[in-house]
């Protein structure tokens, strides 16, 4: 009978822990999930974010053509010089966009903190680039 208890016990017992165990094992999936929609909830945000400044770009591109169609030569060579920074701030925006496209959880942590400053370099860049067509295009209203 003294065998049969112990049996029984440890059958319990060995239950038991195998349930502990598997519970630990859902909170661990869960925090696993959770991590994984986080790091790519934040990259899509930065994504759009990325896109809706591609597209300012390109809007401001379009409005400087149409300026410099009729510009006189010194304006033109002006607007091409801003072209061409336009340019390269777009292809800054592409390559952040390709770096989030291609990030994984493994690497998501250095390919935010490099999108963020690559991010917060040309937002700025892009306040004092706007500040200054402006200017320009203004002093030279016909």
């Amino acid at each position: 009978m003294r065998a049969k208890l112990t049996f029984i016990g440890a059958i319990v017992l060995a239950l038991f822990i195998s349930s502990c165990s598997e519970s630990k094992n859902e909170e661990q999936r869960d925090q696993m999930l959770e991590v994984q929609t986080n790091w790519e909830d934040e990259r899509d945000e930065l994504q759009a974010d990325l896109r809706e400044l591609e597209t300012e770009i390109d809007k401001k591109m379009i409005d400087l053509k149409a300026e410099k169609e009729k510009a006189d030569a010194d304006l033109k060579a002006e607007i091409e010089k801003m072209e061409a920074e336009l340019q390269d701030e777009k292809s800054e925006v592409q390559k952040a966009l390709a770096d989030l496209e291609n990030a994984s959880k493994n690497t998501w942590t250095d390919v935010k903190a490099a999108v963020d400053k690559t991010t917060k370099d040309i937002e700025s860049e892009w306040k004092n680039f706007k500040t200054n067509i402006d200017g320009l295009l203004s002093g030279n209203s016909n």
